[in-house]
């Protein structure tokens, strides 16, 4: 053999699972104030034996380049919660957490959905620091997205 580097790329080559997605790390993405974000649909996901939960979707718009990703509620909250450490304060109330309610409830699914748009975009547009922050490069990010060949 001549050098080392055919061999890895032998092996990796003979590894095949065509009807798999694969992963890949996108790069952390600087966004700006022209970024724009929608919560556009949200939908109620069962896991077999445990309880539903409710997963949204979110397209990113960054320049020419957009993406879609999918988070729980639970994410969102995570992100408020870095925010407020920051000092990030926003106009737009974040939806609470439930007690008196379902989080599968559509009404309350369609509300959040409605608010979360309101509270990034919000993010994005006038608070520097949180557009420039790593929480929210992160949230917002296209990193770990499934990609299928055609």
């Amino acid at each position: 053999k001549d050098d080392g580097d055919n061999e890895a790329n032998e092996d990796s080559d003979n590894w095949e699972a065509p009807f798999l997605p694969y992963m890949y790390d996108a790069p952390q993405v600087d966004f700006s104030d022209k970024s724009s974000v929608k919560v556009y649909s949200a939908r109620v996901v069962s896991p077999y034996k445990k309880k539903a939960f409710a997963l949204y979707e979110i397209e990113v718009i960054e320049g020419k380049e957009e993406w879609l990703l999918s988070k729980r509620y639970s994410e969102f909250y995570k992100l408020y919660e870095q925010m407020k450490k920051l000092g990030v304060k926003t106009k737009i109330t974040f939806p609470k957490k439930g007690i008196f309610y379902k989080s599968t409830d559509k009404q309350v699914m369609e509300d959040r959905k409605k608010k979360l748009t309101q509270y990034l975009n919000e993010l994005l547009k006038d608070h520097e620091t949180a557009r420039k922050s790593a929480p929210l490069k992160d949230f917002l990010s296209p990193s770990r997205t499934f990609v299928v060949d055609e």
